[in-house]
């Protein structure tokens, strides 16, 4: 009888730290960003190669909108996601020599849609839209944010965005995607108010 009140509050025990696990909460930015940077919760992306850091995170319409008193029904058309390269820790573009530094800034600013795709039940297409706004070395990446219509999706739960070789020499990475997951942190957000800085 022991043994089995034993096993049954063992059991209520696991229960309970499961539930619990399973129900997270985001109650202000900070718990938001540390939600967005668990690799379990697979809202960010990382890929390595030699002395690069090529990243893809999921933005979440709440730091789109951050008073969020009316989400932009706009914006809900769209999922929005931020590229990020870093060099050895570093901000890749502070790594380069002004030759590579100009091509390279050509191409993040303008050209983006040539070496970034979506891909969707292996048929590829391109993002939406997509905005570069130097930081001059106030941050440790490089980031663009680009934007992808939904209905591209076409109702699949899983995509894969697809970045060529930008000129710095890495190999092409795909970075797994999964509405269900996107859809969580949407849930988890929807009350969030961040306020202005």
């Amino acid at each position: 009888m022991v043994r089995t009140n034993f096993l049954l509050s063992t059991l209520l025990l696991f229960s309970l730290i499961a539930l619990v696990g399973c129900n997270a909460k985001i109650t202000d930015q900070s718990s938001l960003y540390s939600y967005m940077n668990e690799k379990k919760n697979a809202i960010k992306v990382e890929k390595k190669s030699g002395d690069f850091i090529i990243m893809t995170t999921y933005i979440p319409q709440v730091l789109l909108n951050p008073s969020n008193l009316q989400t932009d029904k706009k914006n809900q058309k769209f999922l929005f996601f931020r590229l990020s390269f870093q060099c050895k820790g570093k901000d890749l573009l502070l790594s380069m020599d002004q030759s590579q530094y100009a091509l390279f800034l050509n191409k993040i600013s303008f050209k983006l849609g040539n070496y970034l795709n979506i891909v969707v039940d292996g048929k590829e297409e391109e993002i939406d839209d997509f905005q570069f706004t130097p930081m001059f070395g106030t941050t440790q990446s490089t980031d663009i944010l680009f934007a992808i219509d939904i209905r591209k999706l076409n109702n699949n739960h899983d995509f894969k965005l697809k970045l060529e070789d930008i000129g710095i020499g890495v190999p092409t990475f795909y970075f797994p995607f999964n509405i269900d997951d996107i859809e969580k942190l949407e849930e988890l957000t929807k009350n969030l108010q961040i306020p202005n800085s």
